[in-house]
């Protein structure tokens, strides 16, 4: 599943609307743009703003909250990230080189498996 396809399943479980808009750096299309979703301007605090949970750490808190997700470490030493609810984790990430990046795509893998749940 790619990024762009993980964001749009994070956003419809968060119920999150917007148009989605092609950026930089990623794995959407051949050239490497990645997707985010720009925000209605009353949900930006009054300027133009991205959703991409996947590069931003406040919109993956933000995310996590939202659903009521879980974040813990767990793995030998540690070095795996899991997000999930009460029942247990929906996704595990190892922590790799980067903790902050590794969070943020366990919280946007869990959100995806929500949105995969949810009706069209």
């Amino acid at each position: 599943m790619t990024d762009c396809e993980l964001l749009e399943l994070a956003a419809k479980a968060a119920g999150i609307q917007g148009e989605w808009v092609i950026d930089h750096c990623g794995d959407c299309h051949p050239r490497g743009s990645a997707c985010g979703l720009l925000l209605p301007v009353e949900e930006a605090n009054g300027h133009n703003a991205v959703w991409n949970p996947l590069k931003n750490d406040k919109d993956a808190l933000r995310l996590a909250l939202k659903l009521r997700l879980n974040v813990t470490f767990t793995g030998k030493n540690g070095h795996e990230i899991s997000a999930g609810r009460r029942h247990g984790p929906l996704a595990t990430e190892r922590e790799g080189l980067d903790l902050l990046a590794a969070t943020r795509r366990a919280v946007v893998r869990a959100a995806a498996e929500i949105g995969k749940t949810l009706p069209q």
